[in-house]
């Protein structure tokens, strides 16, 4: 007889637009929510499980709805073919100008990266200055982010080290397409991407054993981790991560475009303060970032 998460985990990811989502981190969300809806966890102990049932198709349409949030995918579905066209094209690339055209084209695809285009060149100016050195990146919850190491400067691309973390498998090739591309017009870069549910006591202990790193990127994350919990995950991984400086970031704007009555995230400030944290301010018309010194 089959697992009946295995049944469930086979219906949740039989939409296109979730079929490059992780199993594992799919089965971490089922679980999650089973212990938060005692009937559900009821329902699937029972052994009569039927996918036509009402309570079948709620298990997975509220399971759906988790992984939809933390992919962004209610905005962009399927991008796929997107992908594939990137992927060639990208693959095809003999020029460093070019390959930072396609970067461009990569970041304007996606609503979160797009949003910063106009604003990446002022932003790693201000980084540059901040943190020293700068040769070494860890991007949590990276998305298309790491593309944006392009607006960082010459210079800094030789002999950078830039590890990229995300719970989408769709996008690893992409990224280390990109990072082999670099690799080879800049001498020492080297870059690599790679699965990780942050959410995972699991992930944090590996969190843990990296190399030492001078910047960590956590854009628009810590919402996601924390759930309306407290702030306790987020607190566990900027303890977990071996960086000098961390940076966060949270949108100013609603998705309808208006701006948000309180944008500014106090506990960031208090969190800081408790752990002994420097902590500076950047802002862009539709973005916060907060750079926190762990030295």
């Amino acid at each position: 007889m089959q697992n009946p998460k295995t049944i469930f985990l086979k219906a949740i990811l039989s939409k296109k637009e979730l079929a490059s989502v992780d199993l594992n981190y799919a089965k971490y969300e089922l679980e999650a929510f089973l212990v938060r809806d005692s009937k559900a966890k009821k329902y699937l102990e029972s052994g009569k499980i039927s996918e036509r049932s009402k309570e079948f198709k709620q298990i997975v349409k509220a399971v759906r709805s988790v992984l939809r949030r933390a992919h962004s995918l209610f905005e962009v579905g399927d991008r796929s073919e997107e992908y594939l066209r990137f992927h060639e094209e990208i693959g095809e690339v003999k020029t460093w100008k070019k390959l930072v055209e396609l970067s461009e084209a990569v970041l304007a695809s996606h609503a979160s990266s797009n949003e910063r285009k106009e604003d990446y060149k002022e932003l790693y100016t201000w980084l540059a200055k901040k943190v020293k050195p700068l040769n070494s990146i860890i991007d949590l919850g990276c998305g298309l982010h790491p593309f944006s190491v392009v607006f960082l400067g010459k210079k800094k691309l030789k002999g950078m080290n830039y590890l990229a973390f995300d719970i989408n498998n769709s996008e690893k090739d992409l990224l280390d397409l990109f990072f082999d591309k670099t690799a080879g017009f800049f001498e020492g870069f080297y870059g690599k991407a790679d699965v990780m549910n942050l959410r995972n006591k699991q992930s944090q202990k590996r969190l843990k054993s990296l190399d030492n790193c001078d910047l960590a990127f956590m854009l628009k994350l810590t919402d996601h981790l924390d759930r309306g919990q407290g702030h306790k995950a987020t607190e566990e991984i900027l303890v977990s991560l071996n960086s000098k400086y961390v940076l966060l970031s949270f949108p100013t704007i609603t998705r309808s475009g208006a701006p948000m009555r309180f944008p500014k995230r106090k506990w960031v400030k208090y969190l800081c303060n408790r752990l002994n944290y420097g902590i500076e301010i950047f802002e862009t018309k539709n973005e916060l970032f907060y750079l926190i010194n762990k030295c």
